[in-house]
């Protein structure tokens, strides 16, 4: 595991390097890095996620739990139920069996309408709560080793 100490002793070797960055100190890089690790901590505690685009590109989230309520009521939901038997039962397979069913869109219809349908979704809206655990999703190039150039 990497520490901060570790952090900035190579972001100072590689601004000792460049030329933009040659009369910054390690003790400023050290600030800064904090500063960073700052906003990227309260960017997550207030559920935001963050992203990082450059030559390496990298997302973190924080996750959150998934509730376990129907998005429709009980009664829409039974018709759903009804209709996905049928569409099963007459052979026809994906998405498109299921657009050309008029007692589908019909369904779709009225669930929109639906005040029941409405609370619901607000229940299952609410009971979304961010965990203690952050999501992290690289680039394709995030892997790739980059080579240091040294003198």
């Amino acid at each position: 595991m990497i520490g901060i100490t570790e952090i900035t002793k190579k972001v100072a070797s590689q601004a000792e390097r460049s030329k933009e960055l040659s009369g910054v100190k390690r003790s400023q890089i050290g600030e800064i890095i904090n500063h960073v690790f700052e906003a990227l901590r309260d960017s997550l505690i207030k559920n935001q996620p963050i992203s990082i685009r450059g030559k390496v590109s990298f997302t973190l989230k924080r996750a959150n739990t998934k509730p376990k309520v129907s998005s429709k009521c009980d009664s829409h939901t039974r018709s759903m139920d009804e209709i996905k038997r049928k569409i099963k039962a007459s052979g026809k397979k994906g998405l498109s069996a299921y657009a050309k069913s008029p007692e589908f869109r019909n369904l779709m219809i009225s669930t929109r309408s639906c005040k029941n349908c409405k609370l619901q979704m607000a229940k299952k809206s609410a009971g979304i709560k961010p965990l203690n655990r952050v999501i992290f999703k690289p680039s394709e190039s995030f892997w790739i080793q980059s080579k240091l150039k040294n003198k």
